[in-house]
């Protein structure tokens, strides 16, 4: 996951437990919370990961549309430029 997070501009998983990008999250996080789906976009502060922003579904699998994925990114470059 955390590979995932530096290699992409958002960690769109549809199926959290059949995703390998999140497999070392599945049985402490996203089994506990009954979290399906889960759309992630890093925030960065002078260059490295600061904080992320998570959108999860639970109970459900969901495909995230690319305007979803713009969303979480415009959010995340916001948070990341208020905090430059």
């Amino acid at each position: 996951y955390a590979r995932a997070l530096r290699e992409r501009r958002t960690v769109a998983l549809a199926s959290t437990r059949a995703d390998p990008a999140s497999r070392e999250l599945v049985h402490d996080y996203f089994e506990p919370l009954d979290i399906g789906a889960s759309l992630d976009a890093p925030i960065y502060r002078a260059g490295k990961i600061f904080g992320i922003v998570c959108c999860e579904l639970v109970s459900g699998e969901r495909q995230w549309t690319e305007g979803e994925r713009a969303f979480a990114t415009s959010v995340a470059d916001v948070i990341g430029a208020l905090f430059e």
